[in-house]
């Protein structure tokens, strides 16, 4: 990276080489970064990110230091803000969208994943799940952390249904 590029444009270029990373504007005239639908956090122009996190993942950062309480919802823990003033600055916001971007990236893994379990308990072995990619991150629904947690939970019951209909089938 020169030291001539601007901070938006830094983070920019790192964070949209990502996979299933698209960046563009957003409702209110941000850069926003999103993967599957899911925004992983936007930028200011030069000045600010914003982001949302799991409170507790967002405490964490708080104590750290790493964050701030968002402006708008300066009370509501999840919603942050980071200040850009510097290099320093700079590698944190990226390191802080690649946070939001594992979170978001490995929740379509888990859905896809409870998805072959199913397959493969119902119609024996098949090919394993490739790895998520643009493709696959933009065909998956996106889901909240509850209904993805739903999503594996039915998908746990019916892989043990199935496996129980499997035992209880007779030879032939």
């Amino acid at each position: 990276m020169s030291k001539l590029q601007t901070a938006s444009t830094q983070i920019t270029e790192q964070v949209s080489s990502w996979p299933g990373v698209t960046a563009g504007p957003g409702r209110r005239g941000e850069l926003a970064f999103k993967v599957g639908g899911r925004e992983i956090g936007h930028l200011h122009g030069d000045q600010a990110a914003h982001f949302a996190f799991p409170k507790q993942v967002w405490r964490e950062l708080r104590e750290q230091g790493r964050i701030e309480p968002h402006p708008v919802f300066p009370v509501k823990e999840g919603m942050a803000s980071r200040r850009i003033a510097d290099a320093d600055d700079v590698r944190d916001v990226i390191e802080l969208m690649r946070l939001n971007y594992e979170r978001s990236a490995s929740g379509h893994r888990r859905v896809k994943d409870a998805r072959f379990a199913v397959t493969e308990a119902l119609q024996g072995p098949t090919k394993p799940p490739e790895p998520a990619g643009v493709g696959d991150l933009r065909k998956e629904r996106r889901l909240s952390p509850r209904g993805l947690a739903v999503a594996i939970r039915s998908a746990t019951f019916t892989l043990h249904r199935a496996r129980s209909a499997i035992r209880s089938r007779p030879f032939s």
